[in-house]
């Protein structure tokens, strides 16, 4: 484990910390967002979208490798209601809807760094009473560990003082190729359903079928050039539970399929997006330029605008539970 010092932001420190495993993989991880800044196979191939130090992410970033919260994704017109009391929050989608967590967003906030060692990081983030409009002072936790030839854990908590809402996720964006763009690459998704938008981008509330849609990723098949930003519902039972086991979720191949990487989740939902909004002004890692679809984003989650939907997955968190996820992007050398 290193740990230095990659800038300031607020006035507060911004610290990355470096883990590698035996196999020679390595990932980067910064306190402000619980960003992974990097994520470097044994080859030496970097297989995520970021930028090659902490100066550029406050502009120029797209969530690229954040913890997203309090409530990744959107919530229509920016309320829910919640104990008979409805909550607004800020609209910082078009200025109607809630985006990934609004104004306190996680991913834009530096963490406190509260364990680590060689192949794991621990960072904490405190999220008072009506941040963004939330209710309920929350406490936030994000493990990552590094392990085997190259698989990055990511265990994700919450706890609350009062009822309030919670959908964390990792919004990291893969390219196996490590350049160029991911339509070549293939994906194959454990979903049979998606759930459909409108034009704002919010779930209609419907759950169809893939089948006989551009939605079908049930094969194997190539990403193209369409523009794919959509919810999959995950083929696994909706339990009331809060921690299901893991479930195998998708599989991205790279062009040439000499790598592969499994994503496998405790969570419901899967958001797929392309990246195909990409434009950055400022050059990535190893001087890339990331246009649309540079990345992939697999985006383990509760579905979006669930706390105004019933028959959606359940995202409410009360004062004596622990939210809790785990996800794991498995990357493994196919022969």
């Amino acid at each position: 484990m290193n740990v230095r010092t990659a800038g300031q932001f607020n006035g507060a420190p911004v610290h990355e910390i470096e883990l590698a495993n035996s196999a020679g993989a390595k990932i980067r991880v910064l306190t402000w967002g619980a960003v992974v800044r990097d994520f470097v196979l044994p080859t030496g191939r970097h297989i995520v979208l970021g930028f090659d130090s902490f100066d550029p992410y406050p502009i120029h970033s797209r969530s690229f490798g954040a913890i997203i919260g309090r409530f990744a994704n959107r919530i229509a017109d920016a309320c829910f209601s919640l104990d008979g009391h409805t909550y607004e929050l800020t609209r910082n989608d078009g200025g109607i809807h809630h985006l990934h967590g609004g104004a306190g967003a996680f991913g834009k906030r530096v963490w406190s760094l509260t364990d680590a060692s060689a192949t794991h990081v621990t960072l904490a983030l405190d999220s008072q009473d009506g941040d963004s409009g939330y209710p309920g002072t929350m406490q936030a936790t994000c493990t990552y560990t590094l392990t085997d030839f190259a698989t990055l854990k990511i265990e994700l908590s919450a706890t609350t003082d009062r009822a309030t809402i919670v959908n964390l996720t990792h919004h990291g964006y893969f390219n196996l190729a490590g350049q160029g763009n991911v339509g070549a690459h293939k994906l194959w998704l454990n979903a049979s359903f998606y759930t459909p938008v409108g034009p704002d981008s919010i779930p209609t509330g419907e759950i169809c079928p893939v089948q006989g849609t551009a939605c079908d990723f049930t094969g194997v098949r190539d990403i193209g050039s369409s523009d794919i930003d959509i919810n999959f519902v995950l083929n696994r039972p909706l339990a009331s539970e809060r921690v299901h086991p893991l479930t195998h979720a998708a599989t991205l191949h790279a062009p040439d399929d000499a790598l592969r990487m499994e994503v496998w989740t405790s969570e419901p939902g899967l958001q797929v997006y392309n990246g195909f909004k990409l434009d950055v002004d400022v050059p990535g890692i190893n001087g890339e330029r990331y246009k649309a679809r540079s990345g992939i984003a697999l985006e383990t989650q509760r579905f979006p605008n669930s706390p105004n939907v019933p028959h959606f997955s359940k995202c409410t968190l009360r004062e004596d539970e622990i939210y809790r996820q785990h996800t794991e992007y498995r990357v493994r050398a196919h022969a």
